[in-house]
């Protein structure tokens, strides 16, 4: 049970993180790279946050 949830936060992440490179690509201003990086991380350790109960 635990293990499964691990793992399915773990493919959580590694969606968020792909989804993160595309947006990053497309930003040139450091700005939206903070903002990206900080509405992400909230998103990405919640989930993990959740997978970890």
């Amino acid at each position: 049970m635990v293990v499964q949830k691990i793992a399915r936060g773990l493919e959580w992440f590694v969606e968020d993180v792909d989804e993160l490179s595309r947006d990053i690509s497309q930003c040139s201003l450091v700005g939206t790279y903070e903002f990206i990086m900080l509405r992400y991380w909230r998103h990405i350790s919640r989930k993990v946050g959740e997978a970890a109960e």
